[in-house]
């Protein structure tokens, strides 16, 4: 009994000493929590350094058994579209989309490659207007990425860019896995090899750039006053962090209480108005079918003064959105 009793001990003090921060290959990595693990990478431009803050979900000292193809890095740097794409057959959770977001973060985003992005399907799925893209079509300029289940967790090319996992957590490993290839992490390059990306400087922490598109006053049932903010956001490539800091900022411009909810494209913004003038059951579902994806993908958090004070990241994203396009 005490020999067990000093195992458990022993185990409770190697998981509590757990390495939080440290160095790998160059880039300083800092676990900040469950799947939230920071790295921050050297981006420089005109010969000025600047600190960048990126994070993923998995330790990337657990990442490095994954097998990645080199060449992939040069085939998504030197594109000028990227397509990630997935069977919508396939009776995939919402893990898998995590998955394709991990890398539509990193290769989106206008402080490193700023290249466009598209989620689609291999294959039409019902009626349904999704983008369609198959693996066949990459090329040098549009790349497709293929999300997939497979034997292992690895990285590969054949025909077109396949992130594959033994399931669907796995797949999201290897999607982390991608990046940090893409970053340099694993691949040779080092902190601060950005030599074929558009990289545009930005210091850590910085608040995002963002422009007011609606501000309303309105009064609750109980006469107090609500101020409505709507922004669009500069890019809709954000993390959770400078969400935090756009939300921060504009808090301290409530007078009153608010609502808060960060666009990333106008055209959602307009079309949301639209669709709250619309009474008819019928109309409003044909209406969604057509427009209510490409809202939810746009509306990227919300902060409402009827709830607890939580952020909300992508609201609409609900069981209507993961019906429209398939489950997924």
């Amino acid at each position: 009994m005490k020999k067990l009793i000093f195992i458990l001990v022993i185990s409770l003090i190697l998981v509590s000493c757990k390495e939080t921060k440290y160095e790998l290959n160059g880039f300083q990595v800092e676990n900040l929590g469950p799947n939230y693990n920071q790295i921050t990478i050297n981006v420089e431009k005109d010969k000025i350094k600047s600190l960048y803050n990126v994070n993923i979900r998995y330790d990337p000292k657990e990442l490095e058994v994954i097998n990645v193809d080199k060449s992939i890095k040069d085939k998504i740097v030197n594109s000028n579209q990227i397509y990630i794409t997935m069977d919508p057959n396939a009776n995939y959770s919402s893990k898998v989309t995590m998955a394709g977001l991990e890398i539509k973060k990193f290769i989106s985003n206008p402080f490193l490659w700023n290249k466009n992005s598209s989620a689609a399907f291999t294959e039409k799925y019902k009626d349904n207007e999704f983008l369609i893209k198959k693996c066949e079509e990459s090329n040098d300029k549009e790349v497709v990425i293929l999300l997939q289940t497979g034997d292992k967790d690895k990285v590969y090319f054949d025909k077109c860019v396949i992130v594959e996992g033994k399931d669907e957590d796995g797949m999201i490993r290897s999607a982390d896995r991608l990046v940090l290839d893409l970053i340099g992490v694993f691949n040779g390059d080092g902190p601060n090899d950005y030599s074929k990306a558009e990289i545009v400087q930005k210091q850590v922490n910085q608040v995002i750039n963002y422009e007011t598109i609606g501000y309303e006053k309105s009064n609750t049932l109980y006469g107090e006053i609500l101020e409505n903010f709507d922004v669009l956001a500069s890019s809709n490539v954000m993390d959770e962090a400078e969400i935090r800091n756009l939300i921060s900022d504009l808090k301290r411009k409530c007078v009153d209480q608010c609502n808060i909810d960060i666009w990333g494209d106008k055209k959602a913004f307009d079309l949301e108005k639209q669709r709250q003038q619309i009474y008819s059951p019928s109309e409003l579902n044909l209406w969604d079918r057509r427009y209510y994806v490409f809202i939810a993908d746009n509306l990227i958090a919300s902060l409402s003064s009827f709830g607890y004070g939580e952020i909300e990241m992508y609201p609409l994203r609900d069981s209507k959105y993961k019906d429209l396009i398939g489950g997924v």
